[in-house]
């Protein structure tokens, strides 16, 4: 018959190879099956679990809403260029360094842009009429914003009279000749940079 481990230790022949049940009244030594040193280690390991899925509001997620008025302010802002700056630019024929700037690169003319620095760097600070009167501004104590404003047109108005003039005073340029001598040179240069944007 089979052995059930259970024993009252007054003695007898041992059972062979008794099956291990774990109940015993403590009368005698009775067979167990040992757990081995990697069992109990695996058996004490924890295993790590997943990070619980973490619930986001609705409210707290953000996103772009792509309306009529939105999609046209993106398409100003991608018609709209940027400012270009060429620093230590080279005037031809030993003119001396200065710096040139375009202020948009999407809707200025590199050749406009050109005449307007002749005109307003290269010829104004060259003109003696148009020195003088800066000179004369400069010279003034301070000045109402209204008539500052007429001044500076007063000035605008100087300016483009005197570029007009084709015959310049010993010394000077005219505004045809400057052009003619650096309009070339800075219109590439601000082609050039535009068209390393595209």
């Amino acid at each position: 018959a089979p052995t059930t481990g259970f024993s009252f230790g007054f003695g007898g022949a041992p059972a062979a190879a008794p099956v291990a049940t774990g109940f015993g009244f403590g009368f005698g030594s009775t067979s167990s099956t040992t757990a081995t040193p990697a069992a109990t280690a695996a058996a004490t390991v924890v295993s790590p679990s997943a990070p619980a899925a973490k619930r986001v509001p609705v409210e707290d997620i953000l996103f772009t809403i792509w309306d009529a008025g939105r999609a046209k302010d993106m398409k100003k802002l991608a018609a709209t260029g940027s400012r270009i700056v060429i620093e230590g630019f080279s005037l031809p024929n030993g003119g001396g360094q200065v710096k040139l700037v375009m202020q948009d690169d999407v809707k200025d003319k590199p050749t406009v842009a050109a005449a307007e620095f002749v005109l307003k760097k290269l010829f104004a600070n060259g003109n003696k009429h148009v020195k003088d009167f800066d000179n004369w501004m400069a010279d003034c104590p301070e000045v109402d914003p209204q008539l500052l404003e007429f001044l500076q047109k007063a000035r605008a108005k100087l300016l483009k009279s005197e570029s007009k003039e084709t015959d310049a005073p010993d010394g000077e340029l005219s505004y045809a000749e400057l052009w003619k001598k650096n309009g070339a040179a800075i219109t590439d240069a601000l082609s050039a940079a535009v068209a390393r944007r595209k």
